[in-house]
């Protein structure tokens, strides 16, 4: 077994940290203190939240949602792979990039068709500093997001916070043969806008193809491993990604974010005020969503509620109809004492073996059968009983009198 050494929070991202707490793995708070969730129900919530993506944590919470959720607490947690990252403050690593490779990248591509893609932009560095110079609109900043989406999944964004790129936009691609109006497709923001000339969306969404390969050098010249991050849609046009294997890089992960993420949010720091700087290094760990997370639970925990008290009023509701069909029933056959069952008929119950007494024990009370239940035995089970239009209860019985033998 590999042995597991807690992680300082301040050196996890979002995604390393939450591995670390649905797999049961404690994370270091302050010196010798640790945290883990409480139990296998608190993990398994986690990972639903997980699973579906920090970008969904601000949504409201349908009634789907809600019973996902439930069904997801009810099942049991998996055990992730910690993502592998160094001893903190071990030394002082310096990696130098020495080669980048994107395919169909929006701002250095055209889209081409999804056949025919454009030839993959490779660029090497072999200086120790390079500057690139060129017009608004050439693609230093494209250039510039290729590199920090392939680490991060995130790219830069003018006057605000870096972004997500596995989060959809519409475009709006002009109607064939010149006629009026648009329709709207799902883009993504790594992925180029086609060329209606040569490729005309016929779903809801533009296919997307992207991948950017880093290639890096450590501090004695040795190439390392390649990372490389994919995106893609499934075959409903769902935007997937496959991030990047960072292990190779040896370093923490928070490491690939401070010279990526943080010039982007250095503008947006009001300088002296702790909320802001604490709001920064919040949005630079990516811990910050867990705010959402947080609101998103706490949502999640009332609409939960609302289920479980909708369905308890509808529940009694079917009881109430049930015991008046059965005392009406057991009214009916009490002049007949041949014809009562020896064993009182149950209480509304959801246990299955509810109508086994009556079954099973010698009397004249045989529920009519059908496949795979009749309507008699599912209101033993669980306290319903079908109904005329005009409310009166429906019993289907078969009734004998007893042997004389």
């Amino acid at each position: 077994m590999i042995e597991f050494t807690p992680q300082l929070l301040h050196l996890h991202t979002l995604e390393s940290l939450l591995t670390d707490l649905v797999s049961d793995r404690a994370v270091a708070i302050d010196g010798d203190v640790l945290f883990a969730l409480a139990d296998n129900r608190a993990r398994s919530a986690l990972q639903w939240y997980r699973t579906r993506g920090a970008a969904n944590w601000i949504a409201n919470v349908s009634a789907a949602h809600a019973e996902q959720l439930v069904d997801a607490i009810l099942a049991e947690p998996p055990e992730v792979a910690a993502i592998q990252a160094r001893a903190a403050n071990t030394n002082n690593r310096r990696l130098t990039l020495v080669k980048l490779e994107a395919h169909r990248f929006a701002g250095l591509h055209k889209f081409g068709t999804p056949g025919a893609p454009p030839q993959n932009y490779v660029h090497e560095f072999t200086a120790p500093v390079t500057l690139f110079e060129g017009r608004n609109g050439s693609g230093k900043t494209s250039l510039a997001n290729a590199i920090i989406w392939a680490l991060t999944g995130e790219i830069l964004r003018p006057q605000r916070e870096p972004e997500r790129a596995d989060v959809d936009f519409d475009c709006w691609i002009a109607n064939a043969d010149g006629e009026d109006g648009e329709t709207a497709h799902r883009l993504s923001p790594v992925t180029p806008m086609p060329d209606v000339s040569q490729f005309r969306p016929d779903q809801g969404w533009v296919p997307a193809d992207t991948w950017v390969e880093l290639t890096f050098a450590d501090e004695e010249g040795e190439i390392l491993p390649p990372v490389r991050r994919i995106q893609r849609r499934t075959a409903r046009g769902v935007l997937e990604e496959i991030p990047p294997e960072l292990a190779g890089l040896a370093i923490d992960p928070i490491a690939v974010r401070i010279g990526t993420v943080m010039p982007g949010l250095l503008p947006l720091i009001k300088v002296g005020s702790e909320s802001e700087l604490g709001r920064a290094v919040a949005e630079l760990t990516g811990l910050s969503a867990l705010v959402d997370l947080a609101g998103h639970a706490l949502r999640a925990k009332n609409k939960i509620k609302e289920f479980i008290k909708a369905k308890t009023k509808e529940l009694e509701g079917i009881d109430r109809i049930y015991r008046t069909a059965r005392d009406d029933f057991t009214a009916e056959l009490k002049p007949y004492p041949a014809l009562v069952p020896p064993k009182a008929m149950p209480e509304p119950s959801s246990d299955a073996t509810a109508e086994e007494p009556l079954t099973k024990s010698p009397g004249i009370l045989k529920p009519q059968r059908r496949q795979p239940m009749s309507p008699f035995a599912i209101s033993l089970v669980k306290g319903s009983i079908p109904l005329t239009p005009n409310g009166a209860p429906i019993l289907r019985l078969r009734l004998r009198p007893h042997s004389t033998k």
